[in-house]
């Protein structure tokens, strides 16, 4: 939990952009029949030798910075229809051959995309696409094992 409460926030509004956007190009051809997950890897580097942000900028907290490889977070989806990667701001099948993902919604801006889903879902009345209730189970169960963890130690 703790490591899950340092990472809550994304690194960068461009992350956030380009996340929404393939988790959307994923989702419609998962609801299409044309996917289906096998398994899915997610990696989070965050850590740097200083204190700054992605945009090199000076962070208000500290920890401890020994990164010296890639930044951000890197999502891999491994599905019975080949193996997909979104990095940044790129989506790529697992020969690293890019996927257009620009006529995937009516934005490129994922920040607008993940507002109207959560505007549409309010007038709709449903839950939205990611929310709160849906990650709570996950968070529980990293909790758990986190005390299992302190325990046994």
């Amino acid at each position: 939990m703790r490591a899950a409460r340092c990472n809550v926030g994304w690194e960068t509004s461009r992350a956030r952009t380009a996340w929404v956007k393939f988790r959307n190009w994923v989702h419609r051809r998962i609801r299409a029949g044309e996917l289906k997950i096998q398994q899915m890897d997610v990696q989070t580097f965050f850590f740097r030798r200083t204190n700054t942000n992605a945009l090199g900028e000076p962070r208000s907290w500290t920890l401890s910075f020994n990164n010296d490889g890639p930044l951000g977070t890197f999502f891999r989806y491994i599905c019975d229809n080949g193996t997909y990667l979104a990095r940044y701001d790129e989506l790529v099948d697992g020969k690293n051959n890019p996927i257009d993902v620009s006529k995937v919604d009516v934005s490129m801006n994922g920040i607008e995309l993940q507002d109207r889903e959560f505007f549409a879902a309010i007038t709709e009345g449903r839950e939205p696409n990611a929310s709160v209730a849906q990650a709570l189970p996950a968070m529980q169960t990293l909790g758990k094992l986190e005390e299992m963890l302190l325990a046994a130690s």
